[in-house]
Formats: C-alpha cells, structure tokens, sequence
C-alpha cells in the first residue's frame, strides 16, 4: 500500500476517445477530490500529427499501463460515441494477456450509436459482442469487474481506489 493506504497508486482511464467524449470528466473531478492520481489518454490522441518520437514515447506509456504497471487500476469505459475498434482491442488484450490477475473495470456499451456508418456500426456490434462475451467468462473474478453503465464503472473505480476499511481513521 502506498502512504495513504490506498490500494492503487493511479487510475488508467482507458476507453472511447474522442473530441465531443465526457465520460471522463467525473472520474477525473472525483479523482482529483480525493487526491487519486489518473493516466488520460485522450490527453495525446491518436489521430493528431505528432513527431515520432513523442509518438513512440506516448505508445511506451500506455502499453506501460496496459501490461506492466502493478499498481495501476485500469478502468475500460467504451461509450457507444465511437465503433470503439481501439479500446475494444485494448481490453481484449489486457483480458487475453493477463487474464484475471490485474484488477479492471470494464462497461462495454452493447451497441454503437446511430451516427456511426452501418459498416463500421456492423463491425463494432460483432466486436463489442465478443469482448462482452469475454468478459462474462470472469464473473465472479476478485479482480475483473464487469459493470452495467458509465455511473457503476465511476462509483466501482472510486470503491476500489478507497483504503480498506480497516485502515481508515
């Protein structure tokens, strides 16, 4: 445990990116409230000319979250904003490589918004389908927790990253 005997020393907010997204801005305000650190990705964005190397360095540190980072909770949030073809391959890795031994939160949105073509919304749901399917084969994990809505998957991270009970003052 860390100094506050916090179970995690940062929060990796991993899911749907993107110029009009919200989701992240409660967690990071409740974040911030109670002095949890948190890694936004949506910060250096993808599709954003950068140079090279701070493309690479940027690609270093969220594989560093993604896979190696012990005290690191990943919380996947894939709204149905966008087809979600990247964070959907990022959680589908994180539960092929490492199973249920690092914790995450999880909210899948069962489909993709009407704004999305009908090819690309196609492929979404099919994808979407197959990582929720992944996902339910870690019911009743300690470790990987599967939630219903943006607001559980907030309410989940915040329960998580609190000191355990018995260490609270």
């Amino acid at each position: 445990m860390n100094a506050l005997n916090r179970p995690f020393d940062e929060v990796a907010l991993f899911g749907t990116c993107g110029a009009n997204t919200t989701w992240r801005q409660p967690f990071i305000s409740e974040l911030r409230k109670r002095g949890i650190d948190y890694y936004d990705p949506s910060l250096f964005p993808f599709f954003d000319p950068m140079p090279r190397e701070l493309l690479i360095k940027r690609y270093e540190q969220e594989l560093f979250k993604l896979d190696v980072a012990e005290r690191v909770l990943r919380t996947f949030v894939i709204t149905d904003e966008t087809a979600g073809k990247i964070s959907l391959g990022e959680l589908s890795h994180v539960l092929h490589i490492h199973e249920d031994s690092r914790p995450l939160i999880a909210y899948v949105a069962p489909t993709p918004s009407r704004h999305i073509s009908e090819r690309d919304a196609a492929v979404s749901k099919r994808f979407r389908d197959q990582v929720r399917a992944h996902l339910d084969e870690f019911k009743g994990s300690e470790n990987v927790h599967t939630v219903d809505s943006v607001d559980e998957a907030l309410s989940t991270t915040l329960t998580l990253c609190s000191p355990p009970a018995e260490n609270v003052q």
